[in-house]
Parts: structure tokens; C-alpha cells; sequence
């Protein structure tokens, strides 16, 4: 009997100042889900390279733009397509911390 080809998930995310939270649909029984995060958009540096029983992962925030996908492996080993890849960037500094410089150097001319 076949079995339907698994189809991409499609991959939430949530990251606050210190947290990067991943989420999908859970897939039928028996199935897994491999994740790569890469630091670039062609998937040439992978920083992660998971396969997870849960649908779900989390990691501390990355300090710079990480890109995401995640595909389903069905019991018998065969993967389905890879997710949309996604972009996480950085949590900007605050507004405040801009200025810091300038008023350094302004001080410093004076």
C-alpha cells in the first residue's frame, strides 16, 4: 500500500531577547522531522542538523540571522520536501544605544 508523500510543514516561530522557539503540525504516527539552521539563505553553513521526534524545538537566540526549515520523514526513512525557508534576525539593541557613540565623539571634539 503507498503511502501520500509527506507534505512541508508549515514552520512557526517565536523569539524573544533570549529564545528562538520553532513549531509545526504535528505529522501521523511514527513520523520525524529533521531541521537544519544554517547561517546563510543557500544552507552551505549549517550551524544545526536535528532529527526530532517532537514537533517542536527551541535554542538560545542567536547573535545574527539565522535561516530555518524543516522537512517530515516518514516511518519507513522516506523525507518529504523541505519547508519554506524562514529568517530569524537578531533582537535589535535599543534606540538608545545609537547615540551612545556620537555623544562620545562630540564630547571627546569639545
Amino acid at each position: 500500500m503507498l503511502k501520500p508523500e509527506p507534505e512541508a510543514p508549515e514552520v512557526g516561530f517565536v523569539a524573544d531577547k533570549d529564545k528562538l522557539q520553532l513549531y509545526w503540525q504535528p505529522g501521523r504516527p511514527g513520523q520525524h522531522y529533521r531541521l537544519q539552521i544554517a547561517e546563510d539563505e543557500g544552507f552551505q553553513t549549517i550551524l544545526v542538523d536535528e532529527v526530532l521526534s517532537e514537533s517542536r524545538w527551541s535554542s538560545p537566540r542567536y547573535p545574527s540571522p539565522v535561516h530555518f526549515r524543516v522537512r517530515v520523514i516518514d516511518d519507513d526513512g522516506y523525507a518529504g520536501a523541505w519547508s519554506p525557508a524562514q529568517t530569524v534576525f537578531p533582537e535589535p539593541e535599543p534606540w538608545y544605544l545609537f547615540g551612545i557613540p556620537a555623544i562620545a565623539i562630540i564630547l571627546l571634539a569639545l
